[in-house]
């Protein structure tokens, strides 16, 4: 393999913004203990990789009139891919085979729970914040973030979906609504190659449909990503009694209104830019 390929698959930006990212979020939902930093790694690097895939494909996608801009782009959007996937292998070896499936308990001299949930909604802000920066690294306005139909789909759907599928586990509501994301996220990007492939014809219309199918694949890689966050820095603890409805409804209030601010910020931003 050329050092030229090596460059391109080992970006500087897309390797900083994975491996950093990573790092972040992980130390900010996971300390003091080291095998919570070393989950939350193995949750989030994979996230963050797509999550940058999804951004150079939109980019790309909104630059279709240029046909030789296509292949570069899908190159540099593969590059975080290949380093999320990377770190992840990482953490699972540094876990061991039984330690990447158990949820690790809380025992008393950890965190109180809603120190977790406050730790995992900041990690879920920073999580979007560092999704705006790479697609406007990627040279795309941050209003490109913004689609209503795709967010209706993926984040209006999905909790309710989970929270059904719980059946009062409320331990485990962060690992339903990371599943869940995944499949509506799956089922919007099915839903918009209808229409792309029915203007197939002319590259020019059918950009913007399928940009729907892989935005909405990147909101549930934020989903994803920030339900596994909080699962982990909540450390799978029982909520009990009345409060178990409260506090899962803070949860999910400072993850939406930390997901909506920040795709309001984005469009404020492409649109001055």
């Amino acid at each position: 393999m050329s050092l030229e390929a090596l460059s391109v698959i080992f970006g500087v930006v897309p390797f900083l913004w994975v491996v950093g990212g990573t790092v972040l979020l992980s130390l900010l939902v996971g300390l003091p203990d080291p095998r919570c930093v070393l989950r939350a790694g193995l949750a989030i690097s994979p996230a963050l990789g797509i999550a940058g895939f999804m951004a150079g494909i939109i980019a790309m996608l909104h630059n279709l009139d240029d046909p030789t801009t296509i292949g570069p782009a899908i190159g540099l959007a593969l590059s975080p891919v290949f380093v999320g996937s990377l770190v992840a292998v990482v953490c699972h070896a540094l876990l061991g085979p039984t330690g990447a499936m158990e949820t690790p308990p809380h025992d008393a001299s950890s965190a109180p729970l809603v120190i977790g949930f406050v730790r995992g909604g900041v990690a879920s802000v920073l999580l979007m914040g560092l999704i705006g920066v790479i697609v406007v690294l990627n040279g795309t306005h941050g209003s490109a973030l913004v689609n209503v139909p795709a967010f209706v789909w993926v984040c209006l759907l999905t909790p309710p979906a989970a929270l059904v599928a719980a059946r009062g586990q409320w331990s485990e509501i962060g690992a339903f609504l990371a599943r869940y994301a995944l499949v509506f996220g799956f089922l919007g990007f099915l839903a918009s190659l209808t229409p792309f492939l029915v203007h197939f014809h002319d590259p020019s219309q059918m950009g913007p449909y399928i940009a729907i199918g892989f935005l909405s694949l990147l909101y549930a890689t934020y989903l994803y990503g920030a339900s596994s966050l909080l699962h982990v820095a909540i450390g799978g603890k029982e909520v009990e009694g009345r409060g178990q409805t409260t506090i899962w409804l803070v949860a999910g209030t400072v993850l939406c209104v930390g997901f909506v601010l920040a795709l309001t910020c984005a469009g404020i931003f492409g649109a001055s830019s």
